[in-house]
């Protein structure tokens, strides 16, 4: 079963993504959270103080869990 060229399963997959515990895979064997100190692609982490779905500290735990060092830069946005 597909929507448009998007299968049911990769949405499924990512419908994981609002569960506690964040996105795994189909199964739920893998949480990919977990997996993240394995990396060693650079993780670019952005979050905003108003933002419901990321915010801050939700990034500053999963860049805990992912990089050895880490830099925290606070924008300031004046509209």
């Amino acid at each position: 079963f597909n929507i448009g060229t998007i299968s049911a399963k990769l949405l499924l997959q990512l419908a994981t993504a609002l569960r506690p515990g964040g996105l795994c895979n189909r199964t739920g064997t893998v949480v990919y959270k977990d997996q993240l100190h394995k990396s060693i692609t650079p993780v670019l982490a952005i979050a905003g103080d108003e933002d419901l779905i990321c915010p801050p500290e939700a990034v500053l735990g999963i860049s805990f869990l992912s990089l050895d060092t880490f830099m925290f830069l606070s924008i300031e946005l004046v509209v």
